[in-house]
């Protein structure tokens, strides 16, 4: 089929970057939670910090799965709203819903029970105690949080990505003004350190999914597709149509995520100081991939509306135009890490050890920048495509049977330390770029030539 002019290679980058400009703001002004968190933490102590790094590693290897399970909400309402099926788009919003919620409290008391058995992981005691409460507070929001991202994949894979934005950065603000509150005790409220970064966090979480509904209720471009019925029955076979695309795409997170998240235990052996520097390496790190992230989200979104439009022919357009883009913008963020390492370190801490050794472990984060970013991008075409089996095995092989091994041996068995960890991070990056783009190429060849 032939195409017409505006598809072309540059015209197809264009409508995935205005799709992906207010996405990747909004999980920008998402992580920036994470990262005001460890910035306002970081002025209270290195012991403190290193507390926010263990409950933030327990955190996210949990809370990762969900998010990728309700990445079925996106894929889904992206190929009903391009094949025109509105009300069908509304009803993977219901269903998406039910499986955030469920899974949020399940989750919550894998958290509560995992307490027990923390002071066997090998890590410092101080550390272990501290980091609890606020591992708590985390944790009983992610009813919240999950229901929230479920909400958000609806509007953004209908084209209407804003509303997530907006309302991110409400929280984001709110956040901000209670952590100044409650962490040191200002405007006569009690000095709550790492506890009271735990309640800010929890408020602005439950404030983002109240306002982020009002406003969808309300907002006409939603009309069509917002349920009318709540509490109609709900299917089982669907609600597992929906968990057998998303359960693999938890696997695959749960994979990356847990990969860089365990080497937090890993720094445990090593000591504090190294705990807190990896703190620092993995927040600034996570937050530029957040750009990336976002152009993923987008690709995979427009993946979806391209195939449910029975436009399948423009997918490889769509992916390969954003993973060239993305690797032009990594590599700006490569230059500046390891230009500003020292400096963007110093501004977590005042601890001269943690910031000399933080700085180190950002100049191996600046030379995978760029592997980063494209395995973002050819991962997130692919599950536009509905291809999550084979990429899940790519993800395990390039992570947990070659990059944590070599990342391993060489922190322990060659005595490189923190930053040997962070190599073997950085080359099961460079391997799953490397596979997950010829997984694309190999499920888009039929594409091509339709």
């Amino acid at each position: 089929m032939p195409g017409k002019p505006w598809e072309s290679w540059g015209g197809e980058l264009k409508k995935t970057l205005l799709l992906a400009v207010p996405i990747t703001a909004g999980h920008v002004s998402h992580m920036i939670l994470g990262l005001t968190d460890t910035l306002m933490i970081g002025r209270v102590g290195v012991l403190s910090l290193a507390g926010a790094a263990l409950s933030n590693t327990i955190f996210h290897i949990v809370m990762i799965g969900g998010i990728g399970i309700l990445t079925s909400v996106s894929v889904l309402v992206s190929h009903a709203y391009g094949a025109g099926q509105k009300a069908e788009a509304g009803e993977m919003l219901r269903r998406g819903l039910v499986i955030a919620i469920v899974t949020g409290f399940a989750m919550f008391f894998m958290i509560w029970g995992f307490f027990p058995i923390m002071h066997y992981l090998g890590q410092p005691e101080d550390v272990v105690f501290i980091s609890q409460p606020y591992l708590w507070l985390q944790a009983i929001s992610l009813p919240f949080m999950l229901a929230t991202i479920a909400v958000r994949n609806y509007s953004e894979a209908q084209d209407a990505p804003w509303p997530a934005f907006w309302c991110g950065l409400v929280s984001v603000i709110l956040n901000i003004f209670l952590n100044w509150v409650l962490i040191y005790g200002n405007l006569g409220a009690p000095e709550l350190g790492l506890v009271g970064a735990g309640l800010a966090t929890l408020a602005a979480r439950i404030v983002n999914l109240i306002i982020l509904i009002a406003w969808l209720r309300w907002d006409q471009r939603f009309k069509d597709s917002w349920p009318e019925t709540w509490l109609a029955r709900i299917p089982i076979s669907g609600v597992m149509s929906m968990l057998r695309l998303g359960f693999p795409v938890g696997l695959q997170l749960l994979m990356e995520v847990g990969a860089f998240s365990s080497t937090v235990f890993l720094m445990g052996w090593l000591g504090t100081v190294e705990m807190a520097a990896h703190q620092v390496a993995i927040t600034c790190a996570a937050t530029t991939f957040m750009f990336p992230l976002g152009i993923s989200l987008a690709v995979a979104i427009r993946v979806g509306h391209v195939i449910g439009a029975g436009e399948a022919h423009r997918a490889r357009r769509v992916g390969f135009g954003a993973i060239g883009f993305t690797i032009l913008l990594s590599s700006c963020f490569t230059v500046l890490f390891l230009v500003l390492n020292n400096q963007i370190a110093g501004l977590f801490t005042r601890d001269t050890e943690t910031v000399l050794l933080a700085a180190s472990l950002l100049v191996v984060a600046g030379v995978f920048q760029l592997v980063d970013g494209s395995q973002a991008l050819a991962i997130g075409a692919l599950r536009g495509c509905k291809d999550v089996k084979v990429p899940t095995y790519i993800i395990f092989a390039a992570y947990w049977v070659l990059g944590i091994p070599f990342g391993a041996t060489l922190a322990f068995g060659f005595g490189v330390g923190a930053v040997g960890l962070w190599i073997g991070l950085a080359t099961g990056l460079g391997i799953a770029a490397v596979g997950l783009i010829w997984r694309f190429i190999r499920v888009t060849r039929v594409y091509a030539l339709s």
